[in-house]
């Protein structure tokens, strides 16, 4: 009884100890508690970010009931009922609602200048606008409902209302209130005169929306609408130029696969009237669920640096706090305090931190979800604002407050079984080698400082430091190589395929004489400022399927000549037997370079073949390489498509003739007057031209990410610094008294500054030299994933101006962060002094 009643009075008297120390470091604690919750927040946002960034794709669907298929039906009088495709896809087996949308053929601009994504009237590529119109409503309620970022819905009953998406009010820089005119071509060609175009009819924009398939990929297909009104329909009357078109959306738990009438992209015929194209829903989704990813993989990246810092940096701070009050642990232990005594007072005051932080890192956590999801999942997000992502929150609520009491373990450990032990110095390595090359008694002093660890319950953390900052960096190296490459690719257009300065040729007319296109090549191979010239093709003259699937596949083609495609790996296609396809597509279909597969070719007139038609004949070729090709494939994505030898046309269809010369310049501004010189040498009007200036921008956009890498390296150097910092003046500190006897042995306090600046130097410079070849390695490689995820080659630029200028900048701030800690030691000089 005695026993147990003296148990009591010993625990009450070691809380007693406990709030006595608590009370009295309590501006300590509250700097960690804040520390703490602040990288906590960010960690816990960050994860919570990733998360919602990840899955907005799929919410941004469901919510805006999204079509799974597009079926383009053609001229809506194949039959007698304008919705008879409609009709037809509805009554598929599988397909829940339907909604037809009639495209109206014709020109549209603000103030005379046009509002698709280059000058061309034809331009058909991805992002092409267009005007169009849901005769029931349907469409943009039902099947892809709009949702409205600014102004209201058309009035159906106005003619001269029109609401359109949010990509095109972005890239046109127009909005609600502004007037679009249109030139409905109504039959006539997109290339004819404007003057036999219908004169402009304005429309005034009411409304901004945002809906699945309108957002724009980092690469590859989307639409830019203009939505007209069945007003406007049923007030220009019938036209021959119209088309037709019906989404449709499947029943749940049903896949394009289990749709007999749909076929996958490419698949050739599948229009419920036998004739329509078919582009699944699926196209732009999957695109932009790869466009999400950088910012995911960002998100996650200080998700885990932000729990790298608090777990080792602030973890050894708090470590530190609890080993400081350890020279008081001798007398208690021997006024009758145990070691569970003695480890409940270092757990108070490790918890007495770590779950404080944590509450305010959870609700730091939620108000950084106000900023995520970041870059184009933050544009289709459903519920923008304030949000609690409960399992983020609660888990890392709980990994927070067990990995910090983890990482404070060992020095409660410490505390308990071996009471306070002062900081000791053990002879090193370091010291010796300066003494043995020479070096000075401030030098060797500083070297020391650097790589010798003090031993004892107060000795700063080198090793971890050490690793710590080594980490950082190669991150931060790694980042920088990944910047430098991004830039690089947006200043290098053979990257995503373009490996010429511009496609030329000529297009015929029906009062000229029909210029042949060998002769184009020979004028321009002749021309001043034209270095190579080689014909091809990149509209292919007949339909291309590839394997057992028949997948459609748009290739672009070269007929000899020193200009050939991007390759990635491999050589370039020669004779009728060989092609070089994107890495996506092999993927896709699970070739491999050197497979021998099935390739079908589609020939007759262009109409019939553009509908999965025409005499079907087979072949095989062998793919010798992988490549990058500007016009994409089926879906238009980088990554996709192929290239091969015109001798595969003329195998197959013996009329076949290149229609376009590629030609590589001295320089792109001379393009103006080669083309002057060329069609006055062919004795035309003009030449026709493209440039990577027009379709490079649609296939390739990757303006939203550019700025990711450049937050992630300050986030980076901002840690480095803080490492470098914490790490140099815990040694300071913790070196005090050394450096007092140091100072009473002769050594001025000009000479204890220049030893401190050394530390930090040689400290970070050693970093450095092993960080920055890891770092390269690391950045190499993630640039290498990133860029084939793109369907882009992987060519990595090493920024060796950015590492230079990092290298120094880090350096510096080491020998101003050494000044630093010995501006702090002068303070300190009374407390020295005493000890």
């Amino acid at each position: 009884m005695t026993v147990g009643l003296g148990v009591a009075r010993m625990n009450e008297a070691a809380r007693a100890y406990a709030r006595a120390q608590l009370r009295s470091s309590r501006r300590q604690r509250l700097a960690l508690v804040l520390a703490l919750g602040v990288i906590g927040a960010i960690a816990m946002g960050a994860a919570a970010g990733a998360v919602r960034t990840g899955s907005a794709v799929d919410r941004f669907l469901v919510e805006q009931r999204a079509f799974d298929v597009f079926v383009f039906c053609g001229p809506p009088d194949q039959g007698p009922d304008l919705l008879e495709c409609e009709q037809r896809l509805g009554g598929v087996e599988g397909i829940a609602d339907t909604a037809a949308l009639v495209t109206l053929e014709g020109f549209l601009s603000v103030g005379g200048r046009t509002v698709d994504p280059t000058e061309d009237p034809c331009y058909s590529g991805p992002g092409v606008v267009q005007l169009v119109v849901s005769p029931d409503g349907r469409y943009g309620t039902v099947v892809n409902a709009h949702r409205f970022i600014a102004g209201r819905p058309a009035d159906p009953s106005r003619a001269d209302e029109v609401v359109i998406t949010r990509e095109l009010a972005r890239s046109a820089g127009i909005g609600v209130g502004d007037t679009i005119d249109v030139q409905l071509f109504a039959g006539a060609d997109c290339l004819d005169d404007p003057r036999t175009w219908r004169p402009p009819r304005p429309l005034a924009v009411v409304g901004v929306e945002i809906a699945p398939f309108e957002v724009r990929p980092e690469s590859g297909d989307y639409f830019s609408f203009v939505y007209g009104t069945p007003a406007l329909l049923a007030e220009i009357g019938d036209l021959p130029d119209q088309g037709l078109s019906v989404a449709g959306r499947l029943q749940p738990g049903r896949s394009l696969d289990d749709v007999p009438v749909v076929e996958r992209l490419g698949g050739g015929a599948g229009g419920p009237d036998g004739g329509g194209a078919v582009l699944p829903g699926s196209v732009n989704a999957d695109n932009l669920r790869r466009s999400a990813r950088p910012y995911v993989t960002a998100q996650w990246l200080v998700c885990g640096v932000m729990a790298m810092v608090g777990f080792v940096l602030l973890g050894q701070a708090l470590s530190r706090q609890v080993r400081a009050g350890s020279k008081d642990l001798r007398g208690l232990a021997q006024l009758g305090f145990t070691r569970a005594d003695l480890s409940a007072v270092a757990m108070a005051h490790v918890l007495s931190v770590v779950v404080p932080a944590a509450l305010v890192a959870v609700f730091g956590g939620y108000l950084v979800s106000a900023f995520t999801p970041l870059g184009l999942a933050r544009v289709i997000e459903v519920h923008r604002g304030l949000r609690v992502d409960a399992v983020v929150v609660a888990g890392g609520g709980l990994l927070m407050v067990a990995g910090l009491v983890v990482a404070a373990v060992p020095s409660v450990l410490v505390v308990v079984r071996h009471r306070a032990q002062p900081a000791k110095l053990t002879s090193g390595r370091a010291g010796a080698l300066g003494r043995r090359m020479g070096a000075g008694p401030v030098t060797t002093t500083g070297v020391r400082l650097a790589f010798e660890p003090l031993h004892g319950s107060l000795g700063p953390p080198l090793r971890t430091g050490f690793g710590m900052v080594l980490s950082a960096v190669v991150l931060l190296v790694g980042v920088t190589v990944f910047a430098g490459s991004l830039t690089h690719l947006l200043a290098a257009d053979h990257l995503i395929g373009w490996n010429w300065d511009a496609v030329m040729y000529v297009e015929p007319t029906e009062d000229a004489d029909p210029v042949v296109p060998q002769r184009v090549r020979d004028v321009l191979a002749e021309t001043p400022g034209v270095t190579a010239a080689t014909l091809g093709t990149v509209w292919a003259p007949m339909g291309v399927l590839l394997g057992p699937d028949r997948v459609s596949l748009q290739v672009v083609s070269f007929a000899g000549g020193p200009i050939g495609p991007t390759l990635i790996s491999g050589r370039a296609p020669r004779g009728s037997e060989e092609i070089v396809l994107g890495p996506e597509t092999q993927s896709r279909l699970g070739y491999h370079e050197g497979d021998r597969v099935p390739i079908f070719a589609l020939v007759g007139d262009f109409e019939e073949v553009a509908h999965g038609g025409g005499t079907e004949i087979a072949r095989h070729v062998t793919i010798v390489g992988t490549g990058v090709f500007p016009a994409g494939g089926g879906d238009t994505r980088l990554g996709t498509g192929g290239a091969v030898d015109f001798e595969f046309f003329r195998a197959v269809l013996p009329e076949a003739r290149p229609d376009i010369v590629f030609v590589r310049l001295e320089s792109v501004d001379q393009l103006e007057s080669v083309g002057a010189a060329a069609a006055e040498q062919l004795g035309i009007e003009r030449m026709d031209v493209i440039t990577a200036d027009i379709l490079g921008p649609a296939f390739l956009d990757i303006a939203p990410v550019r700025n990711l890498p450049l937050a992630l390296a300050a986030l980076l150097a901002l840690l480095a610094v803080g490492v470098i910092a914490q790490v140099v003046m815990g040694s300071t500190h913790a070196r005090r008294t050394e450096l007092g006897v140091l100072r009473a042995l002769g050594l001025r306090p000009r000479q204890i500054r220049m030893a401190l600046v050394v530390q930090a130097v040689a400290f970070t410079g050693s970093v450095l030299l092993l960080g920055i070849p890891l770092g390269i390695a690391v950045g190499r490689g993630a640039w290498s994933a990133f860029a084939l995820s793109l369907g882009t080659k992987p060519e990595v630029d090493l920024a060796v101006a950015w590492l230079g200028g990092l290298m120094v900048g880090l350096m510096v701030l080491a020998g101003l962060i050494g000044l630093i800690g010995s501006t702090r030691l002068r303070r300190g000089g009374a407390a020295l002094r005493t000890e």
